[in-house]
């Protein structure tokens, strides 16, 4: 049984050194990985594969930072969208790239353990 490992970020980890690195040494480790991501500048249409991680683009339109409540119906459709893309792959290992991102993980945790 291959272990699966899935990053969470909530800004596009396409250009993100941090979590490509991570990736990769999971990759050499002979760990399936992915990498879930929200899209704010809506660029990316669909998932895609850079050597072995696979990244999943979640998206909602072009979305700024710091607009606060302006932004909480896409917050509230990223959150839906993000839980069911940890479901869809069921990770062994989760790993919270930012804040925000911790509390998929968490709960997931606690449902599945």
């Amino acid at each position: 049984m291959t272990k699966k490992i899935v990053f969470l970020s909530s800004h596009s980890a396409r250009y993100e050194p941090v979590i490509k690195k991570k990736a990769n040494t999971a990759v050499s480790s002979g760990i399936e990985t992915a990498v879930i991501y929200w899209d704010r500048k809506d660029e990316d249409v669909d998932e895609f594969y850079e050597d072995t991680i696979r990244y999943i683009p979640l998206r909602t339109g072009k979305t700024s930072f710091g607009r606060g409540i302006y932004n909480i119906h896409k917050r509230i459709n990223i959150s839906i969208k993000m839980f069911l893309g940890i479901l869809k792959l069921k990770p062994h290992v989760i790993h919270a790239s930012d804040l925000d991102t911790v509390i998929y993980a968490i709960v997931y945790k606690f449902l599945f353990n």
